[in-house]
């Protein structure tokens, strides 16, 4: 994989598109899913529903696609910033994140769960719980994020990044819903043409934890030598992004 620079050259592969495609693709499943779970809300059980079955799907898509750009735009922009993708395939993985997201919710919202009060944030939104304000909802969606991201970072194999993705959603749900992921926020103010107040917070709150998460797990491999880093079953090597 290439390794930070332009990556302009890549636009003329066929690979090039297949890998941008997937991000759509997967992603749009990771909405629908998601809407499917939420939209029969009965406390408790929609929470160990939501958080299985999205860290399954994640793992599920991993292998089908590849780890690539993770199907999240602040994880491909944390990948960028610190040199793992060129800026053209972040550009247009996370803009083919942003429309398969897009066609996900609209998919959800007039074919799978018709009539559902999507204008009215309605049962598929991932609103904040009562009385939360928009600084916590901030925190907790950066909180699960970083997690996943340090996961990702430490390049641990696909079913412990499910397995990351399963927490950070058992821990979110309670709180904010869970959405931790831009594309999906914005989708779903897009299609239901209602922007809350709270609406920056779940937009942020992805990028700041991707980009820390990373951050954090880059730092710690400079603390460890690397002949002292050792490669475990669910875990190839800590961070060295050299391929």
């Amino acid at each position: 994989m290439a390794r930070g620079g332009i990556g302009i050259n890549e636009l003329s592969k066929v690979k090039f598109w297949q890998l941008v495609a997937s991000e759509g693709v997967g992603t749009m499943f990771i909405v629908i899913l998601n809407n499917l779970l939420i939209s029969r809300h009965d406390g408790n059980s929609v929470l160990l529903n939501v958080s299985i079955t999205t860290g399954l799907l994640y793992t599920l898509l991993l292998y089908m696609f590849g780890n690539h750009g993770y199907f999240n735009p602040a994880i491909t922009l944390s990948l960028y910033v610190f040199q793992r993708v060129p800026l053209f395939r972040m550009l247009f993985y996370s803009l083919s994140q942003v429309i398969g997201a897009v066609a996900g919710q609209a998919v959800a919202r007039l074919v799978v769960l018709p009539g559902e009060g999507y204008s009215f944030m309605g049962n598929c939104a991932t609103i904040p719980a009562e009385g939360i304000p928009n600084y916590t909802i901030f925190f907790i969606e950066m909180v699960g994020v970083m997690l996943v991201s340090a996961a990702i970072s430490s390049r641990c194999k696909s079913y412990i990044i499910g397995v990351a993705v399963t927490l950070a959603t058992f821990f979110t749900f309670p709180v904010s819903m869970a959405s931790l992921n831009p594309a999906r926020a914005f989708a779903m103010y897009a299609v239901s043409v209602v922007i809350p107040s709270y609406s920056w917070a779940y937009i942020a709150a992805p990028f700041a934890g991707a980009l820390l998460g990373r951050f954090l797990m880059l730092s710690a491999e400079l603390l460890v030598p690397e002949q002292d880093q050792v490669a475990t079953p669910g875990h190839q090597r800590l961070l060295s992004d050299s391929e």
